[in-house]
């Protein structure tokens, strides 16, 4: 694996993912590497992604959801595949306002839901990097 690069899809901010690690348990090497394609997708790319699906569909996708819609294109592009294919949006595009008004020239609406987890205050509890620690806060 490699070192984590700051982009415009935060939560694709890896270095090494711990699915991947699940995936290397559960099949064989070989059998992975016939089954997962990797795609790499620039900031660029992303938010041009961006405005292709909504001048194209009216949906507003989140950078998230951009890049693997980017994947599923070159995929079809490279291979001429027609088959259909499912993307799952992964966030809402509200929770990236910046993002969505750089690529999309508007800011999303942001649904009373999110509004709400907004305003709440934000807790955190400090604890030792152990799971006697974790244990011992939750049971409390």
């Amino acid at each position: 694996m490699g070192d984590s690069v700051r982009t415009l899809s935060n939560a694709m901010d890896v270095g090494a993912p711990s699915n991947f690690e699940r995936l290397q348990h559960l099949l064989q090497e070989e059998h992975m590497r016939s089954l997962i394609q990797g795609v790499s997708v620039s900031d660029t790319d992303t938010t041009q992604s961006m405005r292709r699906v909504q001048g194209e569909t009216g949906y507003v996708a989140d950078p998230h959801t951009a890049v693997g819609l980017e994947a599923v294109r070159r995929h079809r592009l490279r291979t001429g595949d027609e088959d259909p294919m499912i993307v799952l949006a992964t966030a809402h595009p509200a929770k990236f306002p910046e993002t969505v008004k750089q690529a999309l020239g508007f800011a999303p609406e942001t649904p009373p839901r999110l509004a709400a987890c907004w305003a709440q205050e934000t807790t955190a509890t400090p604890l030792a990097p152990n799971l006697a620690a974790l244990r011992d806060h939750l049971l409390r």
